[in-house]
């Protein structure tokens, strides 16, 4: 989930530093996680339920799974 957030910072999220929002990939890699994972975070983020997505944050819930059985 980390990883899906940090590959879609908006320009502008932190103006005091001078960084690039990363590719899905450069941020799986930086966060040791599978780009499909990254995917999967993201279809979560867009497409589940408040509650869903505190429970993957959490680490109540794969987000595989969980993106999974959302069909997201």
């Amino acid at each position: 989930m980390v990883a899906s957030r940090l590959a879609k910072l908006e320009v502008g999220t932190n103006q005091h530093v001078e960084i690039s929002t990363p590719s899905q990939a450069k941020a799986a890699e930086m966060l040791n996680v599978s780009r499909e994972s990254v995917i999967s975070a993201r279809k979560v983020i867009d497409q589940g339920s408040v509650e869903l997505i505190k429970k993957v944050d959490a680490g109540k819930i794969a987000v595989s799974t969980t993106a999974k059985k959302q069909n997201c």
